[in-house]
């Protein structure tokens, strides 16, 4: 996985606490990273580049007047002030395995089962 940072950014030094959502029902922690990224007000300082994404784009996330900022499946942002790294997930990791063949690369996706419980309050 290859992290690109964006032009003119760097992340701080100091130590950081580092927040990742979890993909699930509902983008609950999708969304909690969302709110997480506006109310403390974030910088995007890069971006996560990886073929085990898979690809999609939206525009301007967070901001109320559009101004051609392009939202990507793994962002990373940062907030100095609260001393917080903050990772916002937008797509799933597929599970692929590349295989040779004459013409070049062939993908195969691997089934996959997930078991989960859902409690009702």
């Amino acid at each position: 996985m290859e992290f690109v940072v964006e032009e003119g950014k760097k992340p701080h030094d100091q130590c950081s606490t580092l927040l990742l959502p979890a993909l699930s029902i509902g983008n609950v922690g999708q969304l909690a990273m969302d709110l997480m990224v506006s109310s403390t007000r974030a910088e995007r300082i890069g971006f996560f580049d990886d073929p085990f994404l898979l690809p999609c784009v939206g525009n301007d996330a967070y901001g109320p007047q559009p101004q051609g900022q392009l939202a990507l499946p793994l962002e990373a942002y940062d907030s100095p002030s609260n001393a917080l790294t903050l990772v916002q997930q937008r797509s799933p990791v597929v599970k692929v395995q590349p295989r040779r063949s004459n013409s070049g690369y062939r993908i195969t996706v691997c089934p996959t089962l997930l078991l989960t419980q859902t409690s009702y309050f």
